[in-house]
């Protein structure tokens, strides 16, 4: 006989016990996968490809998003190019920076000389033919200045870590001033205005008159539309700066081409 002590008076001897519930991490052990034509059918309809973006001293973690959908689709497939070119791009920037930050200046300068030489918004220029050799020559000058201000910008870039000057004001108004003040004046008077004179024929003594004659107005036209860009470039991770100085080039390159090109 039961111990009154232990014996339930409320529970019938022939009454079933109630299981009690499982825990959640064995139901998720127990529960049985889903079919896999069910989980394709669950996928999204759409797809992220990760990638890695360098910025000035560490690394951090980018995404492009690849559009997926109708393959007919004629602006689908452009935005999918667009977009797999942009990071093809991106990627070299990083694994072969020179090369392709002077060959983008030298196609950019290309498309400023043209529009130089033959503007459309000109009826002056209507039925004119383009100076081929003139193109070729500041081509070639452009790849030269993608190839030095590519490096300048990873030489100050470098300079400005050294004094560990803090992002802000302070650190964007070095920079600007650095550029604009010291080294495109020196730029100008060493590279660019005797290596364009050079290119088209000119003899020692006219290089020398041509930078005499030239240096000035062109610095000062520099000042009209750099210091703007500047705030803009060095606001940007390193290796995008050339390229986004290039997006300016295409006005600046125009400015510059006629203001170098045209001195007798």
């Amino acid at each position: 006989s039961s111990s009154p002590r232990t014996a339930n008076p409320f529970k019938s001897p022939s009454s079933p016990r109630i299981a009690p519930p499982l825990p959640l991490t064995l139901k998720q052990t127990l529960a049985p996968p889903l079919p896999l034509a069910l989980k394709q059918t669950l996928k999204p309809t759409f797809k992220q490809t990760t990638h890695t973006r360098t910025t000035h001293s560490h690394t951090r973690p980018g995404s492009l998003l690849v559009l997926s959908g109708d393959p007919s689709s004629a602006f689908t497939s452009l935005a999918n190019d667009v977009v797999r070119a942009g990071h093809t791009y991106s990627d070299l920037l990083v694994s072969k920076p020179l090369p392709v930050k002077s060959v983008t200046s030298g196609l950019i300068y290309g498309v400023g000389d043209v529009l130089a030489q033959l503007p459309p918004w000109r009826e002056s220029t209507k039925g004119k033919s383009l100076d081929g050799k003139r193109l070729r020559n500041f081509m070639a000058l452009g790849v030269g200045v993608g190839f030095i201000w590519a490096l300048y910008y990873d030489w100050l870039e470098a300079q400005i870590g050294y004094l560990e000057l803090p992002e802000g004001a302070l650190r964007l108004s070095v920079e600007v001033a650095c550029t604009q003040l010291l080294w495109t004046p020196l730029f100008f008077f060493f590279y660019t205005l005797p290596v364009n004179a050079y290119l088209n024929g000119k003899r020692d003594s006219e290089i020398i008159e041509t930078v005499k004659e030239a240096w000035g107005p062109l610095v000062i036209s520099n000042w009209k539309v750099w210091p703007f860009a500047d705030l803009v470039i060095f606001n940007l991770p390193v290796q995008w700066r050339v390229l986004t100085a290039n997006i300016f080039d295409i006005i600046w390159a125009t400015i510059e081409s006629d203001q170098v090109t045209d001195i007798k």
